[in-house]
């Protein structure tokens, strides 16, 4: 299942150059993933099977968020429409993400 887990925060925009430097040298360790980054979001791609897959990238991003005051959605790819589709929140303001939860809005 691919996931997007992104931040379009309005406060990214402050910490955008140092959240994407983070990002891309996070990827760099941890080759399964990859980072999305575009002027008005910044991103993690996601594909995972089980939900214990969740578990280290929404730490990282946990991490980010609360460091940053940051607000993240994750967001499942619609297989029918190709479109990216919000399905929950966590951040600064949300609270930590329960991975086990997340994995039942996704359908894992």
């Amino acid at each position: 299942m691919q996931l997007l887990i992104s931040c379009h925060d309005e406060e990214l925009l402050e910490h955008k150059s140092d959240l994407d430097e983070q990002l891309e040298v996070w990827v760099k360790d941890h080759e399964h993933f990859s980072a999305v980054l575009d002027e008005q979001s910044s991103a993690l791609q996601v594909q995972v099977k089980k939900a214990e897959q969740l578990k280290l990238p929404l730490n990282f991003l946990y991490k980010m968020a609360k460091q940053y005051k940051l607000e993240f959605a994750i967001s499942q790819l619609d297989d029918n429409s190709g479109e990216w589709e919000e399905v929950c929140y966590f951040g600064h303001e949300e609270g930590r993400p329960d991975i086990f939860e997340v994995a039942c809005y996704v359908g894992l």
